[in-house]
């Protein structure tokens, strides 16, 4: 028996009430309209802040993931797995099964989520907590899609493997490019410019935002 089929008849024979309503919670964290919004939601919080090169990152490699997603699927062509894989209730899902979509468009997320995030996570013990926490959220949505019955175990590794792969590559390709991050100039509070300050910042502060902001991406 391959492991595909091992691992599908395991969680066939551990469907429960509580674990399916769990499951179908989960999953939904890597649900096209989940994930759109949330992309969307950091796509604008980097443009307002300045972070131009992190709001392209963001794009592109969504968009990317979503591309990769749907052409593999229609090259590979590879089924589903049977209804009786699937929970009580659960529907049939007619598109291609090869890589899971769910699992590789929420390992990119959660990748580009951190890598947005990463020069603010302070105190530096942070960092790593951020990491797994990212990394449990991918193989949850995962493991969601084996137990639900929508997909094989090679469906789910290599979406987390070929996820990892493109948004980790993008991450350090994009800090080569020539866009980058820089904060907009904050004004300063009302009584500094009651007090006769400026309220716009002199060349120098901007220079000197411009290369704190880059240096710290």
């Amino acid at each position: 028996m391959s492991i595909d089929h091992a691992v599908a008849d395991f969680f066939a024979a551990h469907h429960a009430t509580a674990l399916t309503t769990l499951a179908w919670t989960v999953t939904a964290i890597g649900n096209e309209i989940t994930l759109f919004v949330a992309s969307l939601a950091l796509l604008t919080v980097c443009l307002a802040r300045g972070q131009r090169r992190d709001a392209l990152m963001v794009a592109v490699g969504m968009a990317g993931s979503a591309a990769l997603t749907v052409g593999i699927k229609n090259v590979v062509q590879r089924e589903r797995p049977g209804a009786e894989y699937r929970v009580p209730g659960a529907g049939a899902d007619s598109s291609y099964s090869f890589p899971s979509g769910h699992t590789m468009n929420t390992m990119v997320f959660v990748i580009l989520l951190v890598a947005v995030l990463w020069p603010y996570l302070t105190p530096r013990a942070a960092r790593p907590v951020a990491v797994v926490t990212a990394a449990a959220t991918a193989v949850s949505v995962g493991v969601s899609r084996l137990y639900l019955g929508y997909h094989w175990f090679t469906d789910v590794m290599a979406g987390l493997l070929i996820g990892a792969a493109w948004a980790g590559g993008l991450v350090a390709w994009s800090r080569s490019w020539s866009i980058t991050n820089v904060p907009r100039p904050e004004r300063g509070p009302a009584v500094s410019r009651l007090s006769g300050g400026s309220a716009h910042p002199e060349p120098t502060d901007v220079a000197e935002a411009g290369s704190r902001g880059e240096g710290s991406s």
